[in-house]
């Protein structure tokens, strides 16, 4: 019984030891993770912070985006705008207004200050052209002192016609042509379809011709014009363009 109570307390102390050793070393371990960070598992990190958004920003920014679609910088122009753009194409564009007579470009001289042409001021001459096939070229010559305006597109009578041959409406020139003194403005007289399917032919042997006023009306009187040859053949497709200020603008149609 003696000899078995110390070994008993021997064991205890060692133990004892070994338990307090250990428990140093977790001490120590503990210690150095959170002074370094560098042993064990990683340190959390902070969060990040998200500011909330500004409201008068983004009122500013709705604000800016509405002006900017509005003016059409961000998102082409406004409906509605250039609306009436190629309207009036029967107001003979580059002329003048319908209503006040106003000459565009004509320092404020309005339509009936103006001289037009007429069988009193010009010469009148039909000529045959090579190209295009089935065209005469219309020439009327200034041969009167003054400026003369060649209005629209002359009245045609061929014949006993009851009505004037139609216009080419696509030839509408950009401003009326002025005629000073021995100056001329030319028409091309389309006689007939080169395919030869239009109905209606026939021989036409006179010519009547009479000018347009600033109105689109007629003005002087109906003029006799010599036709190539004394003659042309015609049919229904026959047409007429508006006075133009070169045989070249003129034949185009």
């Amino acid at each position: 019984m003696t000899t078995s109570a110390p070994r008993r307390r021997t064991r205890l102390r060692a133990i004892a030891a070994a338990l307090g050793a250990t428990l140093a070393l977790t001490l120590t371990a503990c210690q150095d993770d959170e002074e370094t960070g560098s042993i064990g598992e990683t340190a959390p990190q902070s969060p990040s912070v998200q500011m909330p958004a500004d409201p008068e920003s983004d009122d500013e920014a709705t604000a800016d985006g509405a002006e900017d679609g509005g003016t059409g910088e961000a998102g082409g122009e406004a409906p509605g705008d250039g609306a009436g753009e190629g309207d009036g194409a029967e107001e003979y564009p580059g002329t003048h207004t319908p209503g006040d007579g106003t000459l565009e470009g004509g320092a404020g001289e309005s339509a009936e200050d103006t001289v037009p042409c007429t069988d009193a001021n010009t010469q009148l001459t039909v000529t045959p052209v090579e190209r295009p096939i089935n065209h005469v070229l219309l020439t009327a010559t200034n041969t009167g002192t003054e400026t003369c305006f060649a209005w629209y597109a002359p009245y045609l009578r061929f014949d006993d016609a009851q009505a004037p041959t139609p216009r080419i409406e696509d030839s509408v020139p950009q401003a009326v042509v002025g005629l000073a003194p021995g100056e001329s403005a030319y028409a091309a007289i389309l006689t007939s379809d080169p395919t030869g399917e239009a109905p209606d032919t026939r021989i036409a042997t006179s010519l009547g011709v009479q000018f347009s006023g600033p109105d689109d009306q007629g003005t002087g009187d109906l003029t006799e014009v010599a036709l190539p040859d004394g003659e042309l053949y015609m049919d229904s497709s026959a047409q007429v363009t508006y006075w133009q200020s070169s045989p070249d603008l003129a034949l185009i149609w």
